[in-house]
């Protein structure tokens, strides 16, 4: 049970790296697109967050904290903040998936939800 969990987490994590991948690299493969800076990476997952839009928060941060590692080291109480933001985000989504599967197993319940508490949204350093 625990190696179909753990691959299962591994395949989800492979898929949030190629989303990221594609988020931050597709603008860079067509000529009129927007690149995004790593400051409008983290505001756009922030304010994602704040919405409650896990999935696209978790795509932002993730592509934040991938773009420029240098910067999460430059910072570690920003960092943990984007990463907790992130791992909560990232969370957040696989639980869904998991209760979405348990309810079409389960064909008629409609018990869903977070079990624990989101972390606040972040506090942006000033430039």
């Amino acid at each position: 049970m625990k190696t179909v969990a753990h691959t299962s987490n591994a395949i989800l994590d492979w898929r949030f790296l190629a989303l990221g991948l594609v988020l931050v690299f597709a603008p860079l493969s067509r000529a009129q697109t927007q690149v995004y800076s790593d400051d409008a990476l983290v505001r756009i997952g922030n304010d994602d967050y704040k919405k409650g839009d896990y999935i696209s928060a978790a795509l932002f941060l993730f592509a934040y904290i991938q773009k420029n590692p240098a910067l999460m080291t430059s910072n570690p109480d920003f960092a943990n903040q984007v990463q907790s933001l992130y791992q909560y985000s990232r969370d957040a989504v696989w639980q869904a998936w998991n209760e979405r599967d348990q309810l079409r197993a389960q064909a008629g319940s409609n018990s869903s939800g977070l079990t624990k508490r989101p972390p606040p949204p972040l506090n942006i350093p000033p430039k």
